[in-house]
């Protein structure tokens, strides 16, 4: 055995130890091996330093997080990529209210002014019996695929019927 293999296998053997003594027990279960822990990452998004080796650089992962949003939150971005995104979904995490449920309603602002709506997610009612606050989404968050939602698509095509005449 080499002096670079043994080096190699004492640094190897060195972060072992180091990954056994720090990270929790159920590291991988929780986290590493989750699904839901990865569902908000698209399996097809390649890495953002892949950007440094082609030319028009392709659309990076995107996660936009409101915190106590109140009856109206606008959240900007500017997408300046020339491929549409792959990938679209919702997640929503740790709804309180306390009389009746909230409605959600998600708009696309295009640049030239025009209003998309593209879903509306209504959330769940109080059960008989439950006393407010009424708390939803703390446990599993809700998410949902937009790119692939029959009701997204049914609202985009209801703003292309109406936009521009199309049947």
């Amino acid at each position: 055995m080499s002096k670079t293999g043994v080096v190699l296998l004492i640094l190897y053997l060195v972060i072992s130890v180091y990954v056994v003594v720090s990270y929790p027990l159920d590291f991988g279960t929780r986290f590493w091996n989750n699904p839901s822990y990865w569902a908000d990452n698209p399996k097809e998004a390649p890495p953002e330093w892949i950007a440094f080796f082609t030319a028009p650089s392709p659309p990076r992962h995107m996660v936009f997080r409101l915190e106590n949003p109140s009856e109206y939150t606008i959240q900007r971005f500017s997408y300046g990529y020339s491929d549409y995104p792959s990938f679209i979904s919702i997640t929503v995490t740790g709804v309180t209210y306390a009389s009746r449920p909230p409605t959600l309603l998600f708009e696309l602002v295009r640049p030239d002014g025009k209003v998309v709506p593209f879903y509306v997610l209504s959330v769940s009612r109080p059960l008989p019996g439950e006393q407010p606050p009424y708390r939803r989404h703390y446990e599993a968050p809700l998410r949902v695929f937009v790119s692939g939602d029959p009701e997204a698509a049914s609202f985009v095509s209801r703003f292309l019927r109406n936009e521009y005449g199309l049947e």
